[in-house]
Order: structure tokens, then C-alpha cells, then sequence
């Protein structure tokens, strides 16, 4: 969409309310950013944003140029995992691949973004990991396919009550899955997701 509409709520400096056209301009301002730090298609970046604006951007800057995201919960215990980089907005840099530091005004520009890429349905699209209950968090791999296929079942599993809503807030986090897959399902259909300053990623 690309309309003042809100699309966002999230904490942070100067920007609460989240407009679809605030949110496509920083894409493209993020996807020219990550085009030009070397993102390629098909490859997985990792990331680690504790701001849920920028993860949330990334995301789907990533998505854009046709890359997978990781969304890490941590520098370690994420062995066989191939990263081809990680990008984030703290200061560990004890990965075995390039990092990236990335700031807010990554999403500052001309709106000016690579083409989109095409990918099939069943490309790699996100790789979240479980909680970790055995020891050692797990990596879960989603394709684009399966990513629509879990939202379309939202409507149901959360009652008929739930699709009317405009506005949902998330206390979980950008880097769970109901997080991830709930960011997804609202904006697709034009929605509002709102995230407390305790839902931080």
C-alpha cells in the first residue's frame, strides 16, 4: 500500500506512528543501503536489531532484493547456519561472517531502491529459531508459500472477531514466529501492528 494510512506503532525517537508511505520510503532507502553493502539474492543475512522499527525495515528490505533474514537470538548457539552477513544495531561483532552496523538513518534517502527481485514462492524467506527449550535454540526455516499458508489460517484459528480488527498490538517479539507472521498478515492486508516498548525484538 501506499497511502498516508498508519501501517505502524512502534517505540522509539520521533517516530511512534508509522504511515504505508513512511514505511515503503524507508524500505527502498534500506533496500539501496543493503544493495549496496553487497546483499545478494537467495543468500541469508542475519539479523540482530533490538529497535523494531529497523528490524521490521530490514526485513523486508531484505525480502525486496530477493535475500532470506535470520532473525538471531544471539552471537551464539547458532552453529550450521550458513550467514552470508549479519546486519545489526548493537555493537557484537563475534560472528563468522562480515558484519554490518546499521543505524536509523539507513532509512533517511531518496526513496531511490534496486527493482524488486522475483523469487518463487518457495524460496527461503525466514529462518526463526525455537526457544531453545532442549538447550540449543533451533533453527526454523519459512518459505514464502508456507508464510502465506500459516496467515491465511489467522482469520480462523483466532476467531471470527479477530480479520475486523484494524489494530493489533504484539508483546512478542519480531524474532518469534507468531511475531514475524503477525507483522505479515496485518500489513498484507492493510492493517496497523503495534508493538509495546516491552515487544522489542
Amino acid at each position: 500500500l501506499s497511502a498516508p494510512k498508519a501501517a505502524l506503532s512502534v517505540p522509539g525517537p520521533y517516530r511512534d506512528t508509522v504511515s504505508y508511505t513512511a514505511l515503503n520510503h524507508y524500505i527502498d532507502n534500506a533496500s539501496r543501503r543493503m544493495a549496496e553493502a553487497g546483499v545478494v539474492p537467495n543468500a541469508i543475512y542475519g539479523l540482530l536489531i533490538k529497535d523494531p522499527l529497523l528490524h521490521i525495515v530490514m526485513t523486508f528490505a531484505l525480502e525486496h532484493l530477493g535475500a532470506a533474514s535470520a532473525a538471531l537470538p544471539g552471537p551464539a548457539n547458532i552453529d550450521g547456519l550458513s550467514l552470508a552477513a549479519v546486519f545489526t544495531d548493537g555493537q557484537d561483532n563475534t560472528f563468522n561472517c562480515p558484519v554490518n552496523q546499521v543505524r536509523l538513518d539507513w532509512l533517511q534517502g531518496n526513496g531511490m531502491a534496486p527493482a524488486r527481485v522475483q523469487r518463487s514462492p518457495d524460496a527461503l524467506c525466514r529462518v526463526l529459531f525455537t526457544s531453545g527449550s532442549t538447550g540449543k535454540p533451533k533453527a526454523v526455516a519459512y518459505t514464502d508459500r508456507m508464510v502465506a499458508d500459516r496467515i491465511s489460517r489467522f482469520d480462523y484459528a483466532f476467531g471470527s472477531e479477530f480479520p475486523q480488527h484494524a489494530r493489533t498490538m504484539c508483546c512478542m517479539g519480531l524474532a518469534s514466529a507468531l511475531g514475524y507472521l503477525l507483522c505479515v498478515y496485518l500489513l498484507a492486508k492493510g492493517g496497523m501492528f503495534c508493538i509495546p516498548e516491552i515487544g522489542r525484538a
